[in-house]
This record gives structure tokens, sequence and C-alpha cells, in this order.
């Protein structure tokens, strides 16, 4: 009866001792500080020195660190999460940038029009259309368009003939009846130079001058010279 005895508190103090063991061993690997038992059967109470970084944590990618039991062989890890991009904000000239790794985020966005007030034009003064502009970067996206000072009406040209002079095209303001572009007299006829005709016995002649292409009038000069005796 004794020595049954004995063997059953035998087993039942394995049981224990093999119950401490994976209690250490689990406990440890979670971190904690917890007795164990090393190879040669002495408890280990674990003692961890800092933690040693064996991967850094980027913006995308999880870093690693460990640390050891002065004591015995055991170890923790612990996994750094990857922090994420610290993204500037986007704007109508330049995109999402992060402030950690440089990676480009979301594109530019979309300018932010105001209105460039029209301008009344007067005839002193030029005016413009209605524009527009970002408020943000100061972009023009609606160019205003230029009103000239003075209101133009066109001068019609009048064409000459050989008993009227013409004029060219011209302009001038209809508010305040400004010539901007002056009208230049056409002259009636249209010259062409003669040559010198000496006078014979039986025709006059005649100076160097001008004479009309069409109806053959006397322009400038072409004085007459007298017919010559005969002999």
């Amino acid at each position: 009866m004794k020595k049954i005895t004995f063997l059953f508190m035998l087993i039942l103090t394995c049981l224990l001792t093999f119950g401490m063991l994976v209690s250490c061993s689990d406990k440890a690997a979670e971190g904690s500080v917890a007795p164990a038992q090393d190879g040669i059967g002495e408890q280990c109470v674990h003692t961890f020195g800092d933690w040693i970084v064996l991967k850094n944590a980027t913006c995308v990618d999880n870093g690693y660190q460990e640390r050891y039991c002065y004591n015995c062989s055991a170890a923790i890890t612990m996994t750094v999460n990857a922090f994420g991009h610290n993204f500037t904000p986007a704007t109508c000239t330049t995109p999402e940038i992060c402030t950690v790794c440089n990676t480009v985020g979301t594109g530019v966005v979309d300018h932010s029009p105001i209105v460039i007030k029209a301008v009344n034009q007067t005839c002193t003064k030029e005016g413009s259309t209605e524009g527009t502009k970002c408020k943000d970067c100061g972009k023009v996206l609606v160019n205003p368009i230029t009103i000239p000072c003075h209101t133009v009406v066109k001068l019609p040209a009048v064409a000459p003939t050989c008993e009227s002079t013409g004029l060219t095209e011209g302009e001038k303001c209809s508010a305040c009846d400004l010539v901007l572009i002056e009208q230049i007299v056409i002259p009636a006829h249209k010259p062409v130079a003669t040559a010198h005709i000496n006078p014979t016995c039986l025709s006059v002649g005649y100076n160097k001058g001008t004479a009309c292409q069409d109806c053959g009038k006397t322009v400038s000069g072409r004085d007459e010279l007298p017919m010559i005796e005969h002999t």
C-alpha cells in the first residue's frame, strides 16, 4: 500500500512540473516574466533586455523587434505595424505627397474659379468682358476680352471717277465722332506720264506731263508747242 501511495505521489509531482514548464514557455512568448525550468532542471525567472530592432516599420511595411532573457535563451518577438502615409493636402498645382517617403498620392484638385468683373469701356478708357480665375493659385481660366476705347464705325470708301475724287475707307467713333482712321483723297483721274512731242509744220507739239489713262485729259504739264513754218 505504501509503495502504491509513493508511486502516485511521484506521478503527480511529474505532472505538476511539466505544467509549470508549459506555463512558463507560453508566458515568455507573450512577453511576461514567469518562472520556468532550463535544460538541467533549474528554475529561470525571465529578465528580458531592451528591444532590438530587426526591421524598421515604414509607411507600408511592418517592422519587427526582439528582446532576449538575460538568463536563458527565451525570446519575445513584437510586430510594429506600418504607420501609413502622411500626405500633404493636394492643391490645384501640386498632388498629395507623403512627407516621410515622398510617395505621390492623388493628383491635383480642380481650380476654384471666381469671377473677374467686366469693365465698361468709354471713349477714353478700354473696357473688358467678364472672365474667371482660380482663387487659390491666381491662374486665369477664362480670359477677359479687351473692348477698345471708342465705339468704332466704318467710313466707307468712295471710288474716284474722271469727274470726281474718291476716298479711302476710314473709321470714327459713333459716340464722340472722333476720326480714328482718316480717309485719304483719291484723285479724279488716273494720271500717267506723257512723252515730249516736237511740233512740226503740220501739227503742234507738247512738253512732258501727265494725262488720265482713261479719258486722256491732261492732268499736269503738257504745254502746247506751236507748229513751225514750212521750209
